[in-house]
């Protein structure tokens, strides 16, 4: 059975290690046990060169080790990459009138390109009139394919289903 990947956001990372930041013990408690998983090798955490510019609360060293190829793969952002989020910007300001920010964009993309079907992150709130995806996650999730979750909504068995199937087709 192939590994599921999973899309993590900066701002799951930055509070993942950072222990101020404001989470709900449910969030917490979620991300704790994704992130478990992602070093067990049990699931594989995608993410964007983004995440050495945005997530200052966890060292290049610890990145890279996260990201080693067996638990993450680490996307460059590139230039089709970023060509990919501007043209996701554009059908975000066609639809609402409203673009995302460069940085969410840039992950998106990334998720959609690379086939997560999940995407993990906190960006609930719009910022400077921007779209926050959680708060824009019904038309996100239309252009892109991937399912768009707060931590508190990580159900490991329905939502990320890591488990091995049971059953007849089961081990």
């Amino acid at each position: 059975m192939p590994k599921e990947s999973v899309y993590i956001d900066a701002c799951a990372w930055i509070a993942h290690y950072k222990p101020t930041e404001k989470l709900t013990d449910e969030q917490r408690t979620s991300l704790t046990r994704l992130f478990d998983r992602v070093a067990r090798g049990e699931v594989i955490a995608v993410g964007s060169t983004l995440i050495y510019i945005e997530v200052l609360t966890v060292s290049v060293k610890e990145i890279q080790s996260a990201f080693d190829g067996r638990r993450g793969l680490l996307v460059a952002a590139d230039e089709a990459m970023t060509i990919k989020a501007r043209e996701l910007q554009q059908k975000c300001y066609d639809s609402g009138k409203k673009i995302l920010s460069n940085f969410d964009a840039v992950h998106l993309a990334t998720a959609a390109a690379m086939g997560c079907k999940k995407f993990i992150t906190l960006d609930r709130v719009p910022k400077n009139g921007q779209l926050a995806p959680i708060d824009s996650r019904k038309m996100l999730e239309r252009f892109l394919g991937l399912k768009i979750l707060d931590p508190a909504e990580i159900d490991d068995q329905k939502v990320l289903d890591f488990s091995p199937p049971s059953g007849p087709e089961g081990p």
